[in-house]
Parts: structure tokens; sequence; C-alpha cells
């Protein structure tokens, strides 16, 4: 079997649980004949080593994007995606397009396996169900370790603030898109469901396996030593666990514990957490009762935990631990938290090691008492139990026996399906639709008035459009100026047989688009506004994706700047409550003509613009999804006097009033989830892109851009005092009254 893996972490660059899997499970399927290839953001393969499997590595270029280059497209940056996402969206991306291009070199795998920390999966996932990708018949599992969706809240992250919340939502989606799904342990799948609207895709537990246990040769026992090993971050549960050593240690029980793990920035705690830590039990710290080792070798951790008296697993919520595994192989004493995996590792007869729950006041208190009170000879007892069930557990062959026959499953069943896997239950279990015809008529619509210096530039466009029959609608609203009138009969003159031109009185944008529906013969529907265009395969593409889902009623595409800007604008699949705060589109699109007439009709009352907004919000109200194209298949034209660009901030509150008027159920659903992104980010206009909100400076742009950046920054807020200054003191003049000594020349 041929099996390619997407890993954000390899031994030796990135150690952690990842990390240990991924090495683990591709030593084994190499092992036994199979051919593992991992892709992995990495400088080079030599990084790691010379393992039994093949590292494909990419650089992700975290540290060292650039400025873009003068009058260059995004996409032609030597550091495109990161130059225009934030750096996990970009990761995503960059995975897709290293996997398709080695795809295109060598032919696919059999399988694909993605972690879902950092939504890895995604843009391969969205390209292989929207696109022509050379992995679309490639089954796609995702691996259940432990999302970020899941790590914020329990780090106590402000889990709404973008960029994060958006990868946690593409976090959900990639799970969705996945032909299968993996999980180590029954914990997992229960948090999933907790998060998820819906049942997952087709699912398999299988643990993670044991790795070798490594063998120092005999240890010293050390009496009431306890040993964490692990993130120093919240979610492993160090706070309570020091919260319920501190009274044992001031009654005067004698142990010690060791924290051993990288720290981790916790900004509710203002730094590092072993520094808010080590400030909070400064007397313990001091006394020698409690230590910060820091990261420590593989071999050095197995030593200490055989002669530990116990090792802990305190975490607030797990999902199979490496360290309990380990633990445990080890033949160690094991303290560890109900809430996880680890739970299912140690229960049973005869007890395999001690559990508490957060959730039962007193419960970590009472459990260390009692693990401190046991002999050595108990524990050793202890220990052999646990090493005996989690070999068995874990044992590799079985484990690895198990997950090729899930492979296998997975490859058989195939990957075509007919119903897009929206993240949203609404959307995915929404309005289906007759099937497309083969070749269906594709209807499109160019609203018009006085726009004559643009609009041959549009409709070129749309007649190079390929391999699609269509027909075009240009529906004049009442065009008065002489320019456009002539580009008109200049149209009429050529004569072109697609293209029809409908006259009407003005009566603004709203009523063009639904006069041009209405008088459309094509099952679908494109709008396409005068002054943008479209790149040749766009109406295509658009209509393949109608044919292979019946419950997608939308289709559209990243859109390219052009005109008076550059840049890429990136278009998503339709969220909710994300769609409640910001259009995910921009107005050109293809929608079913049926779904748009009962469903999707621009409202004339809306009448300062974003009444395509409202109109896509309709359909998703009735249950009806749209779906990107993670492609710029599209042009937006950038011009200073668009209807867009002239919008008063006024007129936009007035609109989103109307809005929300109009759909007070579907606000109402999401009113809590709604509030934690605004109250976050700030009103909807001021977080255009979702992946590129918040993202730190010294992230995508260099030194020198920063400086300018800032430089810019200062200056602004100079000028702004110094108008501010200005007009204070105008008004004063004017009113008669009194100079402050400040405004005196």
């Amino acid at each position: 079997m041929n099996i390619w893996i997407f890993s954000t972490e390899m031994p030796s660059f990135r150690p952690g649980g990842i990390a240990r899997y991924v090495d683990r499970f591709a030593s084994l399927a190499a092992h036994a004949g199979h051919e593992v290839t991992v892709l992995a953001p990495v400088k080079n393969a030599e990084e790691i080593g010379s393992p039994a499997y093949r590292v494909v590595p990419f650089d992700d270029r975290a540290d060292t994007v650039s400025p873009s280059q003068a009058g260059a497209e995004p996409d032609a940056h030597p550091d495109w995606p990161h130059n225009n996402m934030t750096y996990f969206a970009a990761l995503s991306h960059r995975f897709a397009l290293e996997a398709e291009a080695l795809a295109e070199r060598e032919g696919p795998p059999d399988i694909i396996e993605c972690q879902d920390y950092g939504a890895t999966g995604y843009f391969l996932l969205h390209r292989r169900l929207t696109g022509e990708s050379p992995l679309r018949h490639t089954p796609v599992v995702v691996h259940l370790h432990t999302p970020d969706f899941i790590v914020q809240r329990l780090n106590q992250y402000p889990r709404y603030k973008l960029p994060a919340y958006w990868i946690g939502r593409m976090e959900r989606a990639a799970i969705w898109m996945a032909d299968a799904v993996l999980a180590p342990s029954t914990a997992m799948l229960t948090e999933m469901h907790r998060h998820l609207e819906g049942p997952l895709p087709e699912t398999a537990i299988i643990p993670y396996p044991l790795g070798e246990v490594s063998d120092a040769g005999p240890v010293e026992p050390k009496e009431g030593h306890l040993l964490f090993v692990g993130r120093i971050e919240l979610r492993k549960g160090v706070e309570p666990l020091l919260a319920a050593c501190d009274p044992l240690w001031r009654d005067g029980l004698s142990f010690t514990v060791e924290m051993a793990g990288a720290d981790v920035h916790t900004p509710l705690k203002g730094g590092n957490l072993t520094t808010y830590l080590q400030k909070r039990y400064k007397r313990h710290v001091s006394e020698g009762r409690l230590r910060f080792s820091g990261p420590l070798s593989h071999d050095e951790v197995a030593r200490r935990m055989r002669a530990a008296h116990a090792v802990l697993v305190p975490s607030l919520w797990e999902n199979f631990p490496h360290v309990c595994m380990e633990a445990m192989a080890a033949g160690a004493c094991v303290l560890a938290a109900r809430e996880g995996g680890q739970a299912e590792m140690l229960e049973g007869s005869p007890a395999a090691g001690f559990l508490f729950s957060h959730g039962q006041p007193g419960s970590l208190e009472e459990r260390l008492r009692e693990v401190l009170a046991m002999s050595l000879e108990e524990r050793r007892a202890m220990g052999r139990t646990a090493s005996e069930r989690i070999r068995e557990r874990g044992d590799p062959e079985k484990v690895l026996r198990d997950r090729l026959g899930h492979f296998r499953k997975v490859i058989g069943r195939g990957t075509e399906r007919r119903t897009f896997p929206f993240p949203n239950r609404r959307l995915r279990e929404g309005v289906t639709a007759p099937a497309i015809s083969a070749a269906p008529l594709l209807s499109v619509v160019i609203p018009y008035y006085n726009l004559g210096r643009y609009l041959r530039e549009c409709l070129d466009s749309v007649l190079a459009a390929a391999d699609v029959r269509k027909e075009i609608l240009i529906v004049n609203d009442g065009s008065t100026e002489p320019e456009s009138l002539q580009v008109l009969g200049n149209i009429r003159r050529r004569d072109l047989p697609e293209v029809r031109i409908l006259d009407i009185p003005n009566g603004g944008l709203a009523n063009a688009r639904n006069r041009g529906a209405l008088e459309a013969r094509g099952e679908l529907v494109a709008f396409v506004d005068a002054d943008d265009a479209v790149e040749p395969s766009f109406l295509r593409r658009a209509a393949e994706v109608f044919r292979r889902y019946d419950n997608v009623h939308l289709v559209y595409s990243w859109a390219r700047f052009f005109g008076e800007g550059k840049g890429i604008w990136h278009a998503w699949t339709f969220d909710l409550p994300y769609l409640l705060c910001h259009n995910q589109l921009i107005p050109i699109a293809v929608v079913r003509r049926e779904t748009f007439l009962r469903h999707g009709r621009n409202k004339p009352h809306i009448v300062y613009g974003l009444e395509d907004y409202e109109g896509w919000l309709s359909l998703a109200e009735a249950g009806c999804g749209g779906v990107a194209i993670p492609e710029p298949l599209v042009r937006y034209r950038i011009r200073d006097d668009s209807m867009f660009k002239v919008i008063e901030r006024d007129k936009q509150l007035y609109l989103y009033d109307l809005i929300a008027e109009e759909h007070p159920g579907l606000y109402g659903t999401y009113g809590k989830e709604l509030f934690g992104i605004l109250n976050a980010n700030g009103p909807a206009h001021s977080f255009d892109q979702p992946t590129m909100f918040g993202a730190p400076y010294d992230q995508i742009c260099d030194k020198a851009e920063i400086a300018d950046a800032l430089q810019l920054e200062v200056r602004s807020l100079r000028e702004a005092e110094q108008w501010l200054h200005g007009e204070r003191k105008r008004l004063m003049e004017a009113a008669g009254e009194a100079l402050p000594p400040e405004y005196r020349e």
C-alpha cells in the first residue's frame, strides 16, 4: 500500500505527540513492506535522520516572508501563500500544493492521512471536492489528535479571536470533508460529538502503536518523587495539580514534584506559564519541593519515569497521551485524570493506576495521598499490571493490522458522494435539487448601468468561457451616458448569437439581477457585474460542481483584484455563523436558477449595496449551501468610484440593520456565537478576511516592512491628532469660548 501522511511535527524538529505517533506508525508500515511518505514543513529530510520511510520536506517560510514585489500578483511571489494568509491557513494550502505537485510527478498514493490540528488537510480536501486535483480519487482520512478549537479553550485563549477562530472552523470542515476519520480513543469521539453538528464520517477507534520502551539499565527508585512530563500549559492540568499539592506540602507531607517539558506562552497569565507558576509557588521552588526541568530527551524521560514514585497525567482533557502509554510500558505507577483517553488505558481489574476527576472537588488531593502512601512493592505490582495492559492495547502488530484494514475499507468504498459535506447540518442536510443535466445551459446575467468603458472587457471574458453552453443577457438598467449607449449599439451590431440585450427602466442593481434571472433560459444563472471579468474555466468549473452535488445551490471562487488594485481575495464556503458577520463571496457567482427565484432574489429595498449578500443569507436560511472553489477564477475590478468603495459607514450600518430584520430567526439561532465573534474582533467591516486578521507582523513581513508600517501608523496618528486639535480650536472660536493655553498662538 502506498500511504502519504501530512504532519506538522517530526522527531528532532518539532517533537511532540503527533511527531511520536507519525514516526512510529510510518516506521511500522514501512518495515511491513508498505511505501510510506511523510510530507512535513521541514527544511530538508536530513533533519530527522534516516528513517525507514521517505520524508518530502517543504519550507513553510514562516520566518522568511518578504514584502510583495512591486506590481507582482500575490501568487507569483516566492512566499505564496504565506504572503496572503495567516500561518496555519497558508500551511494548509502549501500541503495541498505540495501533495498535488508530488502526485503529478509520481502518480497518486492509495490513501492520504492528515492530522486534524491546524487543518492540514482542509485545502487538499476542498480542492478535491471542487476541482480537478490529481488527488481527486485518492481517499483522505483525518486522524483526530487534538484540534486547535479544543486546545484554545482549555488553554484559556480567546477562542473567538481571529484568525484562531477561523482555523478552528477549518478544522471542523476538514473532518466533515474527509472520506473517513481515525480516533485513538472513545474519549476523542465523545468530545468531537460535543463540538460538531451530527454524526461523523465513517470512524474507526484504533489506539496509537506502542513504541520501543527505552531501557537504560537499573535505576534507583526515588521515594516521594512525582514526575510530570508534557508541555507546561493549562490544558495539561498543571494549575489544579499544584493547587492540590500546595495544602499537602503545607501539612508537612514530604514529596517533590518535577515538571519536565517545554514552556507555553499563556497570555492570560501574563507570559510564559512556567514563570507564572514559579512566582506563585516561589516558596516551594526555593525549598526544592517543586522543580521545572525543561524539555528532556526521550531516553532521559524514560529513565526518570522508571525511577519516579509516580508519573502524573493531570490533564483537563486528553486524547490518548503518549506520556501515559510510555509510563505504563515502563512499569511506572500512574496517577491520571479521568477526562480523556488515559482513563481507557488505566481502567480495569486489577488496577493499572490511579484515576481522579476534575469534576469532583478534593479528588486529586485524595488520590495524591493514596499514591504517596504506597510502598515500593505495591507500586511495582501495579506497574507490572499497567505494562501488560498497555503492551496488549498498543501492540504494534495489532494496531498496524487494524489500521491497514480500515484503510482498505476506505479505499474500497471510493470517494464519490452526491452531497457536499458542509460543516453546518442546516446546509449539509438541507435542500436538494434535481440533478443538473450533462450539458446544462448557463445564463450569464450582466447588470449594466453607464459602465461602457468596462463592458467590452467583461463581455469578451464571458464569450471566451470554454466548454460550456451559455447565453449572455446584458440587462441595460436605463443607461443614460452616450458612451455607454454607444457601446451597447456596437454589441448589437456584432450580432453575437449568444448575446441578448434587455432594456429596462432604471430600477437599480437588485432589480436588474432579478429581471435577468427571470428572463434567463438556463438551469444555471451566473451573475457578473459589467466592470468585472471571469477566467475561461470559471463557468465550466462551477457547472461541474453542480453536476457533482445535489445540495449545492451556489458556486463561486477566489477573486483576483485588477484595475486600481492588486491582490487575491479568499472566498469561503458557506459557514454559519461567520456568514452572518461578513459576506464570504463577491457578487460574481453561479446559482441554480430555480433556487434563486424561489429563495435568493435581491430585495429592491436594500438600496445602497449588500443586496447580493442579503440574497445569499436567504439561501443559507432556506438550507441552500454555497461552495467556494479555492482558486482565483474571477477578476474583481477595484475602482475608486465603485458602489462599494463610496458607500458611507452609516449606510452600511443601516443596511446591516435591514438585513438582520430580514433574518431574525437565523441571527437568533447563532446569537451567542455571533456575540463572541464580534466582541473579540470588532465590527465586521474591520475583518475583511478571517485568515489575515490578527496575523503577527513577524509572520507576514520582514523587519524593513515592519518599520515602514509602524512609521506610517505613527504618522497617521499624528496627523489625526493635529486635525482633531485644529477642529476643536475652530469650534471653540466659533462658539466664542475662551481658548485654553495649549490652543493659544
